[in-house]
């Protein structure tokens, strides 16, 4: 009831925040960008010969299967977003909508079979109920539930709502296996639809714009502050000068003084408008809204201005487990379903040809995020070289922690090595170990 009674609303709220306020904008940009990245999330064919080494020629081959069907003309059913785009926006839809829905369905516009469409969340109807029973299931906002509330199915109009000039519109009734539908499960558990992720700050985002249109309103009267005229009744006039006040005018040019005629005097209009406690008000609200959105404010504002390099790395490290466990929630609940899907549609279709049927032998794969660099390179490259060294760590984990493939890593360095052999390049094929290791005390120990 809670949610039903205000999705629409909080959602309009936000959409309208997204568009016209540059904090709400900013967040969403961060989100687009951290969580997601101008890559995208990308697979790593895992497949493993019998001797438990990977089959470089069967990854390559399902790999470049999967590459080509990312591309927009194939990814989705309108033939407009490539995948790592379609990441992007359910991402950013979802903080702003609170949820997305994207239906996974068969199609005849490309060699592989299958496609995405990405549906606008009011096309699931919110005023479509229904009571269990009759051998009928329960309809909360939409969504079809068995007796366990486990979605059945998605009710949604075939066109938009507010679409302009459309006709004839109809609830389409779509299976819960095409659909995918995610949201932040909480605070209220069995809940059916999200809220606006922007739900905690959306008060004080507007209050702050209403104050920051007031104090450009304020300086705007200070700067084009004026005056008044003022007659003396009891002055004596001058034969030559107007008779009303109405007669009297004159344009005002910087440096410009013009005479006034006897008996008028000019006061000076000044406004006076406190402007000391702007920048701390302003910074507290801000950071009260990045409170309530759960990012730092540094990187909503780009402010760095307060900031070093211990409270920024402290800052960052709360941030990026954030960003993990979107990537995380991402990969469960969008990446590795489209992936089955894809995989059974194009072995079906004949556009992925592998030596057998054994999909769970082909299916193994991983997925490889975004990673982060650190301020600090060199030190970075050093701790991670010394945890290779004690077994604690691997170069594929260094390398997937920077958002990098390590089997990609390795095809580009034996590719170089090969290009400067051919032509006569001596090219360092190993780090010497005096950049990394300590070096030897007096006794040469």
């Amino acid at each position: 009831q809670e949610v039903r009674g205000g999705i629409r609303t909080l959602r309009a709220r936000a959409r309208e925040l997204h568009r016209n306020n540059e904090l709400a904008a900013s967040y969403v940009q961060l989100i687009e960008d951290q969580e997601i990245g101008h890559e995208g999330i990308r697979v790593q064919a895992y497949v493993k010969r019998p001797n438990g080494l990977l089959d470089l020629g069967i990854n390559t081959r399902i790999e470049e299967a999967w590459a080509e069907w990312c591309e927009k003309e194939n990814c989705t059913i309108d033939g407009r977003l490539p995948f790592a785009e379609v990441q992007a926006l359910v991402a950013g839809n979802r903080a702003i909508d609170g949820e997305y829905l994207v239906r996974m369905m068969p199609t005849l516009e490309n060699r592989f079979g299958f496609a995405l469409q990405v549906l606008d969340p009011d096309q699931l109807e919110v005023e479509y109920n229904r009571e269990p029973g009759n051998g009928k299931n329960e309809i909360r906002m939409g969504v079809e539930m068995d007796a366990y509330r486990r979605p059945v199915a998605y009710h949604v109009w075939d066109h938009h709502p507010s679409e302009y000039g459309v006709r004839g519109q109809r609830l389409v009734r779509i299976p819960a296996e095409q659909i995918l539908h995610n949201f932040r499960s909480g605070p209220r558990v069995n809940a059916t639809r999200g809220v606006t992720w922007f739900h905690p700050a959306l008060y004080k985002l507007k209050m702050l714009a209403g104050y920051e249109e007031g104090e450009v309103v304020g300086m705007r009267l200070t700067a084009t502050a004026g005056g008044f005229f003022e007659t003396e009744p009891t002055a004596v006039r001058d034969p030559n000068a107007p008779q009303t006040d109405q007669d009297f005018a004159f344009t005002a040019e910087p440096g410009s003084y013009p005479k006034l005629p006897p008996g008028w005097t000019y006061k000076e209009r000044d406004p006076k408008h406190p402007t000391d406690a702007f920048n701390a008000f302003h910074q507290a609200m801000v950071r009260g809204i990045c409170a309530g959105l759960g990012v730092t404010y540094t990187s909503i504002t780009h402010d760095f201005a307060d900031v070093n390099y211990s409270s920024m790395r402290g800052g960052l490290l709360g941030e990026r487990d954030m960003w993990r466990r979107w990537q995380w929630i991402d990969i469960r609940h969008l990446c590795q379903p489209v992936y089955r899907a894809w995989f059974r549609y194009a072995e079906l279709a004949g556009a992925l040809s592998l030596p057998d049927r054994n999909r769970a032998r082909w299916s193994r794969h991983r997925w490889q995020p975004r990673g982060w660099p650190w301020v600090d390179p060199l030190k970075d490259v050093q701790a991670a070289a010394l945890e290779v060294r004690l077994g604690v760590n691997s170069l594929t984990r260094i390398c997937s922690e920077r958002g990098l493939d390590y089997e990609e890593v390795l095809s580009d360095r034996a590719m170089e090595i090969a290009l400067a052999e051919e032509l006569g390049v001596e090219l360092s094929t190993e780090t010497s170990r005096s950049e990394t290791a300590p070096e030897p005390d007096e006794q040469g120990d």
